[in-house]
């Protein structure tokens, strides 16, 4: 399957309930709540002064009170409204709000009871046949308390859930939607800022103007050898965008400004083309397909990947193995999405929400391709062993991850001595020392996974750091393992110690200087990538210095690490 396509699959849970997968809102249906204890209703409908015209939601709720339930479909770019049906295992909305459904708010405790009917919008936490624990959405004949923050205005819950262990997995949940549903379910409070959030309104709120792009006219032609820009036009968000030359998590990132869009030339090879982008960061790098384990990922390549070419409904595809089928896979996006994938070339005839990618001609210059650069010099001098996986100074490791391990290393008798180090998100894995690894998020954000640090100052000036990384032995091109999903790795650096990290693993860290070196696909013959760390400012890091050191991902999965044989300092 694509990553993104018009067809999400299907899981069936317990109860035998079909959920949509791959979503932030998937979960189990029951028969009933899990809600709060019952409250009552009031039977009167006080009146409700209008809102703010600046506020159209209502951010005082009045107990007893009539609204309609809706939201700003941001990614849609339209009102939707609780229309009172299921749609799915998700509640069903409309695009009409006098088709809407009043919800009756009333105080309960600390929260409010939203009531459509007899009935009531609850939240459910429960396990699936996957084995993982979901949340859902659902009316239920049970009251069921919802708690209303007023800082950021929207309805959230603490949905409770109790392992077959004995141990306690709640989570709190808010209502609202994301990317292009049209429905409204429950996603985990820590997404609130990427997601459209569902609130209460008495009067309808103004319209969201949309302002159709312009549409381009592709090429009439296709020449081969000839530099053309690639776009294509979302009819969903009335957007004309232009791949950029560079991606975008695992689709192709594109810009909505043609003075972006990247020139791409158009070889013939065979039955159909390649495409070589030209100019920019992926200078003479090709277009393909790439399988990655359940997915079908569209992705830069180094190598030549051939588009074949349907002369009838005008669209490139490639050809994947699956078993012993052979499946067409188009070039362009759907339903909401402006980025650049892949979708079986089958969805074409059945939604009408499939955007096909074209070829445009270049009006604009190419993108300048870079001069060649020497690579940074690795820093030579004798260096001194900080980390060795294969030491016999490391006690206490096991093989898998834990949340934290604490180990002394002793023995440097230079920049660093008798270190003591500090880590999360780590650990030794048969002769090498990972960071990075499943649900281990810091505080810099959910992208960044696993550090650890020094808590022994530095006894002399450091002028730089060599990584010794592990190539993946499991990869036919020796590419550095696990480098799709992490892109660079940090060194932070303080004149004074940093705070012990605390249990759990999770702690805040502090402003200082910090340097980076990105993490990139290596075509080699050993199999060790050596990579080397430098001041960004001045020749040196001062004696005394503290390091932390931690791992960003392009993306927020839980997959890999990153694999370090040794890491060394060197003296200034």
């Amino acid at each position: 399957m694509s990553r993104k396509g018009t067809l999400l699959p299907l899981i069936l849970l317990a109860g035998g309930a079909l959920v949509l997968a791959g979503c932030d809102q998937t979960g189990i249906d029951t028969n009933s709540s899990t809600g709060p204890n019952s409250s009552t209703t009031s039977s009167s409908k006080p009146s409700v002064v209008d809102p703010d015209p600046s506020t159209p939601w209502m951010d005082e709720i009045v107990s007893g009170a009539s609204y309609k339930l809706g939201l700003e479909q941001k990614t849609l770019q339209k009102w939707l409204w609780l229309s009172g049906e299921m749609s799915g295992y998700y509640l069903g909305t409309t695009e009409t709000y006098n088709d809407a459904v009043d919800v009756v708010a009333t105080a309960s405790g600390e929260g409010y009871t939203l009531q459509v009917g007899s009935r009531y919008v609850a939240g459910v936490r429960g396990l699936g046949d996957d084995g993982k624990v979901h949340n859902n959405i659902e009316y239920s004949s049970n009251p069921f308390v919802w708690e209303w923050n007023t800082e950021k205005d929207y309805f959230y819950a603490t949905l409770e859930y109790t392992t077959a262990d004995g141990k306690e997995d709640n989570t709190e949940v808010f209502l609202g939607n994301s990317g292009s549903y049209n429905t409204i379910s429950l996603a985990d409070v820590k997404y609130l800022d990427s997601n459209n959030i569902a609130r209460l309104f008495i009067t309808e709120p103004e319209a969201i103007e949309i302002v159709p792009d312009p549409v381009d006219e592709p090429a009439a032609t296709i020449t081969s050898g000839t530099r053309y820009h690639l776009g294509l036009y979302n009819d969903d968000t009335k957007h004309q965008v232009y791949f950029t030359g560079e991606m975008a998590g695992h689709y192709g990132g594109t810009s909505r400004d043609i003075a972006d869009a990247a020139s791409v030339i158009v070889t013939s090879s065979g039955e159909g083309y390649t495409f070589q982008i030209t100019g920019g960061k992926n200078h003479e790098k090709y277009l393909g397909i790439v399988p990655s384990g359940e997915y079908i990922d569209f992705d830069i390549i180094d190598n030549p990947y051939v588009w074949n070419y349907n002369t009838e409904k005008g669209y490139f595809y490639g050809v994947v193995s699956e078993g012993t089928n052979q499946v067409n896979y188009y070039l362009g996006s759907s339903q909401s999405y402006d980025t650049i994938s892949v979708s079986k070339a089958e969805n074409l005839d059945k939604y009408d929400n499939c955007w096909l990618l074209k070829l445009y001609d270049a009006v604009m210059d190419p993108q300048p391709i870079p001069e060649p650069s020497e690579p940074e010099p690795i820093p030579t001098g004798d260096a001194n062993i900080v980390l060795d996986a294969n030491s016999e100074n490391i006690d206490g490791w096991g093989n898998g991850y834990s949340a934290l391990h604490s180990v002394s290393i002793t023995g440097c008798d230079a920049a660093v001595t008798d270190v003591n180090i500090t880590a999360y998100g780590a650990a030794k894995q048969d002769g090498y020392f990972r960071v990075g690894g499943k649900n281990l998020h810091t505080e810099l954000g959910d992208d960044s996974y696993g550090y650890f640090q020094l808590e022994t100052p530095t006894t002399a000036a450091v002028k730089g750091i060599v990584l010794d990384l592990r190539i993946d032995n499991n990869d036919s091109t020796k590419n550095f393992a696990f480098h799709k999903t992490f892109a660079s790795f940090h060194a932070q650096v303080d004149d004074e110690a940093f705070p012990t990290i605390a249990e759990g693993g999770t702690t805040t860290l502090p402003e200082s200087p910090i340097d980076s070196v990105e993490i990139v696909a290596a075509d080699v013959s050993t199999d060790i990538l050596q990579l080397a760390i430098t001041p960004t400012e001045g020749e040196s890091w001062a004696a005394g210095s503290y390091f932390r050191f931690w791992v960003d991902k392009t993306d927020n999965s839980n997959n890999g690490g990153i694999d370090f044989v040794k890491m060394s300092f060197i003296e200034a």
